[in-house]
């Protein structure tokens, strides 16, 4: 419940009336003989005090009126927010004489806005989470199950004079499944998968490339320099690793090509992580406007502070760049 109170003083003689409920607001359990505006700046925490007298005493010496909030220490400790106004009249010869306003106890309002803004901020890591969950999913855990899908149809069309090479396919495919289901319950603990570091990140990435590879219909080279991948945070392996595994999917179903790159390079600047293969192509721009994971490689893309390129057009194959500053950098454009 807000509280409010009154007070008029006097400019010529200093004499000041209060209502009950202004000296309350205070912690005064009845009208104090006199109230002072010294008086009133001690409730003032000296946090807000400074600013709280600049503005009273410009409005004062102005003859303007004048409101603030600000927070003040009551007589029992207690911390509290109010709402103080005033304004300057003048009597009948046109003499500012008189000074009136009211005190507003506004505590209550204040956590509310407190609660609201800590409700929109919780919502809003909510929808976050819930979109980097979502683009974690597609981009790890189905495509993941997608290859491994295709390596099992592939098994399917192996010669039967052969069982050891469809035992160790077989293998891999149970790896690979393993590591899903790892996965998955990394997302279900709310950890996530771990976060590949750097020679994981070159071993997560040739497994990708043989996973791929298994399925028999599109052939994959892999070309990694070890000054590249030294140069990459943990969390940029993260990303570099969504964004192959994606792109690598993408040409094994879409593609029709006989043959898909796969390379990680320094440069100058930072990184570069280039993708392509011969295939059919696509229009890029066609391209963004419906396939999530195209969007989803140039948000992580965004997040590494880099710069994503597409170039493909229909029969003309494709190739997927991504140019990643190095970590200093990364740090200067956030």
């Amino acid at each position: 419940m807000s509280h409010t109170g009154g007070w008029d003083l006097d400019l010529v003689d200093h004499t000041a009336h209060r209502t009950l409920e202004h000296d309350r607001i205070f912690g005064y359990g009845s009208l104090l003989p006199q109230w002072t505006y010294e008086m009133f700046l001690a409730h003032v925490l000296p946090e807000d005090r400074t600013e709280v007298d600049r503005r009273f005493r410009e409005a004062t010496e102005a003859q303007t009126d004048w409101s603030f909030e600000c927070r003040i220490r009551r007589v029992d400790g207690e911390v509290r927010w109010i709402w103080a106004a005033g304004e300057h009249q003048r009597d009948e010869t046109g003499q500012m004489r008189r000074m009136a306003g009211i005190v507003q106890d506004i505590t209550g309002l204040k956590r509310a806005e407190q609660a609201l803004r800590e409700n929109k901020r919780r919502l809003r890591l909510a929808f976050e989470d819930r979109e980097r969950l979502s683009r974690d999913l597609h981009d790890n855990i189905i495509q993941a199950i997608y290859a491994i899908g295709m390596q099992l149809e592939a098994c399917q069309r192996l010669p039967r004079d052969d069982p050891k090479y469809l035992t160790r396919q077989l293998a891999h495919a149970i790896r690979g499944l393993n590591g899903v289901i790892r996965d998955v319950r990394g997302y279900i603990s709310g950890s996530g998968p771990p976060i590949p570091g750097r020679q994981d990140l070159r071993a997560r990435l040739a497994s990708l490339v043989e996973t791929m590879g298994a399925t028999g219909t599109l052939r994959f080279r892999l070309e990694m320099d070890s000054r590249a991948v030294a140069r990459l945070a943990p969390s940029q392996a993260e990303h570099v690793l969504h964004i192959a595994r994606e792109a690598l999917s993408n040409s094994l179903r879409h593609s029709r090509a006989r043959q898909a790159w796969l390379l990680l390079q320094g440069t100058d600047t930072g990184v570069l992580l280039e993708i392509s293969d011969d295939g059919v192509g696509f229009d890029p721009v066609a391209a963004r406007q419906h396939a999530g994971g195209l969007r989803n490689m140039e948000f992580r893309t965004r997040q590494m502070g880099g710069r994503f390129e597409v170039l493909s057009s229909p029969g003309h194959g494709a190739i997927l760049a991504l140019h990643i500053p190095n970590e200093a950098q990364t740090d200067d454009i956030r």
